[in-house]
């Protein structure tokens, strides 16, 4: 079986099919015996009929968060109480943590990724934006619009340090189609946005769409 040894440090790697194979739970008592030879060891474990015992399990649970739960499953080996941790589901596990891993963004890193350089994002109030797009037709600002969507919907937001998908409407305006002035085309876009709310949500919808103004 491969795996590193670093003597130094009394540590051994590389352990983890070894653990499947005897279906050992994190937190048993692993022996480490010296050969002859200094790039072998032997690895063995005190081993006994299997009996059921509470034990704390790992389960990955909604939210991408892992829950601890005690529970009784059968240990055939000798145990630290202090350490032993099991899991039924170790692939769920790998798949929480690695999607978990992966740098997380805020909404305005997110916003600011789809938009380009030129664009001018600002809060509007509470949960509503504004991104103000300079010299765009009402065609390119759909674009635009579209991609910050699909940008929001593949891209978690961290909420008091857990990962979050969520989804936006936007609703786009232009001059001088949907007004000329600044209350008019905010009036506007926001029918749009409230429009597309109403029509499912997760969507873009222009002034004067299905009942956007």
């Amino acid at each position: 079986m491969p795996g590193w040894v670093v003597r130094e440090h009394r540590y051994v790697y590389g352990l983890a099919d070894f653990y499947r194979r005897h279906r050992l739970p994190v937190g048993a008592y692993i022996m480490v015996k010296r050969t002859d030879d200094p790039s072998r060891v032997i690895v063995d474990f005190h081993a006994h009929r299997p009996r059921t015992e509470w034990i704390r399990l790992a389960i990955a649970a909604p939210g991408n968060r892992i829950q601890i739960e005690n529970q009784k499953r059968a240990i055939g080996a000798e145990y630290d109480d202090l350490t032993v941790l099991g899991a039924d589901d170790l692939k769920a596990i790998d798949t929480l943590w690695i999607s978990t891993d992966k740098p997380q963004r805020s909404l305005a890193d997110t916003m600011r990724a789809a938009a380009r350089k030129s664009d001018i994002l600002a809060r509007y109030a509470g949960d509503e934006f504004m991104v103000i797009l300079p010299n765009t037709t009402k065609a390119d600002g759909l674009v635009v619009a579209e991609r910050l969507r699909a940008e929001m919907e593949r891209s978690p937001l961290m909420v008091e340090g857990t990962p979050v998908t969520a989804t936006i409407s936007l609703g786009v305006a232009s001059m001088p189609e949907s007004g000329r002035s600044v209350d008019s085309l905010v009036r506007a876009a926001d029918a749009a946005m409230y429009e597309a709310k109403r029509q499912g949500k997760n969507r873009v919808m222009g002034a004067g769409e299905r009942g956007g103004s």
